[in-house]
């Protein structure tokens, strides 16, 4: 009997041993599933990211560009930066080179000029595109850089041709505008630039009398300024 007692107290300790460690597995508390449904996630918040800047090569119709049977073509060419300063506002910065090809050497002497690079202008300005949640509210196209504007505009033009330069080897400065535009901007497919618009402000542009008795003489006077401009660029942003 006393055996039989020894051996139920062994049995019964071995399974109060064994039976602890699963007491315990159950007791502990589990951890929460982060998949589970029902279960609160952090909330996260994006940091704004900025627009980058809109790089832009192009010409077109503007700054003294054209064709006649004097002066030959004049084409522009102008390298230039937009970036996003807040929604709907951008500051752009351009520097622009006028090409001449073809212009009459004397009078209506047939012998004509060659390539050659007669005007530089430098520009900056700032723009405000407008309209633009009610442009997207009516799925019209819209962007940092595209639809329409209105902008303060500063330019001024340097050349080498003026009245007076012999030294036509070196660029002097000629005059500048500071006008108010309004535009319209579009992107055309995925590198092309369509920049449209008219301006009107003030210039500072020279003024020469010329006077028989003595050398001529030159000033400058505030004038009104106009602008109507086209461009066509590639860009890269």
């Amino acid at each position: 009997m006393r055996i039989s007692l020894l051996t139920a107290a062994g049995l019964t300790a071995a399974a109060l041993l064994l039976a602890r460690p699963a007491a315990f597995a159950q007791q502990a508390p589990a951890a929460p599933d982060p998949a589970a449904p029902g279960t609160p996630t952090p909330l996260t918040t994006d940091a704004p990211t900025r627009t980058g800047p809109l790089l832009k090569l192009g010409t077109g119709l503007f700054d003294g560009s054209g064709y006649g049977s004097f002066r030959g073509l004049s084409l522009p060419l102008v390298l230039g930066i937009e970036q996003q300063l807040a929604p709907g506002w951008t500051a752009t910065l351009n520097g622009s080179s006028l090409w001449n090809i073809g212009e009459r050497r004397i009078g209506f002497s047939t012998n004509r000029e060659g390539l050659k690079l007669e005007q530089l202008g430098l520009d900056a300005g700032i723009r405000h595109y407008y309209h633009q949640e009610k442009r997207r509210a009516k799925g019209r196209r819209t962007g940092p850089y595209e639809g329409p504007y209105v902008a303060l505009q500063l330019n001024n033009y340097f050349r080498r041709d003026l009245p007076y330069n012999f030294n036509r080897r070196s660029f002097e400065y000629d005059y500048s505008t500071l006008t108010g535009r309004w535009g319209i901007q579009r992107q055309l497919g995925r590198r092309g630039l369509l920049d449209a618009y008219i301006g009107a402000g003030v210039a500072n542009s020279r003024t020469y009398r010329y006077n028989p008795a003595s050398a001529p003489t030159q000033s400058r006077a505030l004038g009104i300024g106009l602008e109507l401009g086209v461009k066509i660029s590639l860009i890269h942003k």
